[in-house]
């Protein structure tokens, strides 16, 4: 109703009170299903003004924050923001602070002549330019726990256009926004706390994929045991390691999965676990143990145990780290061996350098020196040849190269053969046998002439390696009417060959066939 409008009559007056009531009504399930507060207040304001014929409309949100309650102006109708610019806070006047105190309804017929209120309305005297108030209405907005949510205030330029219809009309319309700000507030707290769990949930999930990402590609196999030494979970490792899969593992204590029977065949019982004790025992612990594959093979692992203690220092459960030290105690056991085949060897070694003092023959001292050491450089030789192969074979070819150039000019020397892998236990007489041909041609046979050539051969034949000497363009050779030391050395490695030797001295040079056990 705008202003200088003729009043109605009473019975337009009445007929305008139940469309008023009607509407309120009709718009009471709207206003309620309004969930953003934004809208619902400012939907409350536009019809009261409708519903009134108010020339504006505020409703006022009783904000509670940090610094206690303040007064919020949330929605507005008919009027531009700018014209409550200087009004007093409604906290702060007689007039107003009644309705947001929670008191009850205030309604002036003109606040400016209201004897209530007299030259203290709150508008009194207002400059020109700021909205003025005569018709006044205002109602608390109560929540259905007694809270005072706001209030929704009404006002008119003219005297007497608020009246008591208005008065019901606005505390019904107040009522449903009540409802509506209640269902919007519990809507808005459903909102956050669906937005603080999701985003709880997100992080949660990061943190897990994090985890999981540093658990699965870390190498060490890690399990997660419960109170009752169930798995709860288990790394990607340690599925590799375990051949076993989480789910493969429910309902049975671990040790019962991976650890239930001693290499030896016998039960590796559950009470005499080492790695178990740390949940009973709340302590940790840490050594080795021997594991059974899913495919039932079995592994030795290094592990460390801890129990798991909740916030109250109450062990929960078992973490157990493990891994595979297969390769290790192979590594282990291959160092124990060589060093027993080190020492074997260094014995032996030993052995035969004292026999060689003992029975070199040399017509001086000179010729014994160069004898002895050249016999020695052999199995120097030889001993190098072990350790370029780690103590664990030698070649054939290597050894046979090795000799040769040692004693006799390249050019003079052909070899050929396959390739041919000796056991450690041969190759030092081999080397010997082969430094003995050799020192024989350099000094009496085909090397000791410009023209003369060695040819050095040798094939697999069933099992069997059988090597041929063979001396060419040397001096005319006859058999020895007798047997030096170095025949004797000759005949005597052959046999720690546990192979054959057989010697031909023919007009062309002197031919050696030696057959041994590949």
């Amino acid at each position: 109703m705008s202003f200088g409008q003729p009043v109605m009559s009473p019975v337009d007056s009445l007929s305008e009170e139940l469309r008023a009531i009607r509407v309120v009504n009709e718009t009471g399930a709207l206003i309620t299903s309004r969930l953003e507060l934004d809208v619902l207040v400012q939907s409350v304001v536009d019809i009261g003004v409708e519903l009134t014929g108010a020339e504006f409309g505020a409703f006022f949100y009783n904000v509670i924050g940090e610094e206690g309650e303040a007064l919020s102006l949330y929605a507005l109708s008919g009027a531009d923001r700018s014209a409550f610019a200087s009004y007093p806070h409604p906290r702060a006047t007689a007039v107003f602070s009644p309705t947001f105190n929670g008191e009850g309804v205030v309604r002036s017929d003109d606040i400016m002549a209201d004897p209530r209120y007299g030259q203290s309305a709150p508008y009194h005297g207002m400059p020109a330019g700021h909205l003025p108030v005569r018709s006044y209405l205002a109602v608390p907005v109560v929540s259905r726990s007694g809270e005072v949510i706001g209030g929704l205030f009404f006002g008119h330029a003219d005297t007497g256009k608020l009246v008591d219809w208005h008065e019901r009309v606005v505390v019904g319309i107040a009522n449903h926004a009540a409802v509506g700000i209640d269902n919007s507030r519990l809507y808005g707290a459903a909102k956050a706390e669906i937005s603080r769990r999701e985003t709880a949930e997100a992080k949660l999930r990061e943190t897990d994929r994090r985890l999981n990402a540093v658990l699965n590609n870390a190498s060490v196999a890690i399990f997660l045991m419960n109170d009752v030494q169930h798995c709860v979970y288990m790394n990607a490792a340690a599925e590799r390691l375990t051949g076993f899969t989480l789910a493969e593992t429910a309902g049975r204590p671990l040790h019962d999965v991976i650890h239930h029977t001693r290499p030896d065949g016998s039960p590796f019982l559950l009470c005499d676990c080492v790695i178990d004790r740390a949940f009973p025992e709340n302590a940790g612990t840490q050594g080795e143990e021997v594991f059974v594959h899913k495919d039932g093979h079995f592994y030795p692992v290094a592990f460390t145990a801890s129990p798991v203690h909740d916030d109250e220092a109450r062990v929960v459960g078992t973490i157990i780290e493990a891994r595979d030290i297969t390769e290790e105690k192979k590594s282990e056991e291959a160092r124990t061996l060589l060093m027993r085949e080190v020492d074997h060897r260094a014995r032996n070694v030993l052995a035969i350098v004292q026999s060689l003092t003992q029975l070199t023959r040399a017509d001086d001292l000179d010729a014994y020196k160069a004898v002895l050491t050249g016999r020695i450089n052999a199995l120097a030789r030889a001993q190098t040849s072990l350790a370029n192969r780690r103590w664990e074979d030698g070649c054939l070819k290597d050894i046979v190269r090795e000799e040769l150039e040692a004693l006799c000019p390249k050019e003079q020397v052909i070899s050929s053969g396959p390739a041919a892998t000796l056991s450690p236990d041969k190759v030092q007489p081999l080397s010997m046998l082969l430094h003995e041909l050799a020192t024989n041609a350099n000094k009496y046979g085909a090397c000791s002439q410009e023209h003369g050539t060695v040819s050095v051969s040798w094939q697999i034949n069933d099992g069997r390696i059988d090597l041929q000497w063979r001396e060419i363009g040397g001096p005319s050779t006859t058999t020895p009417e007798r047997q030096g030391f170095g025949s004797k050395l000759m005949a005597k490695v052959v046999g720690q060959l546990n192979g054959t030797l057989s010697r031909h001295w023919e007009p062309t040079g002197l031919c050696v066939d030696v057959s041994f056990p590949a």
